[in-house]
């Protein structure tokens, strides 16, 4: 199963240049140094597991003729930036079919590749699943 929630679908609001409704609204707090990457890299390459939650929201939830609306908070300063994330059909096709291929991997019993060869890695010591996915 694949779950997750939007945080908002705004149906309407004051007229705004380049915002439509209705359209999703999601919204993340970020440290400073995420922060300062948000607004160097953008969206796509800072969070890219963001910019995926966003267009799955956008295809499930069908509000994709709009943008959707990305806020991030600073936790640091409390500063705001509001993104406009335009739908993209292929990122979300993309992402189903990488859903579909961990959860029929997973029922079947099976371990998908792992993305690195090294289980001292930080971000792989982070994972919920260190520890079944490195039992020999």
């Amino acid at each position: 199963m694949l779950t997750g929630h939007a945080d908002g679908i705004l149906i309407d609001g004051p007229k705004i240049r380049d915002i439509a409704f209705p359209c999703l609204w999601e919204c993340k707090a970020l440290n400073a140094k995420g922060w300062r990457s948000l607004d160097r890299d953008g969206l796509d390459k800072a969070y890219p597991q963001y910019a995926a939650q966003v267009s799955l929201y956008q295809h499930f939830l069908g509000v994709g003729d709009h943008p959707a609306i990305f806020t991030a908070v600073n936790a640091d300063s409390c500063q705001r930036v509001h993104i406009h994330v335009p739908f993209d059909i292929d990122k979300a096709n993309y992402w189903i079919e990488r859903a579909k291929t961990i959860i029929e991997a997973t029922a079947a019993g099976e371990l998908m590749p792992r993305f690195t060869d090294n289980p001292d890695n930080w971000k792989c010591r982070l994972c919920g699943h260190h520890e079944r996915c490195w039992r020999q």
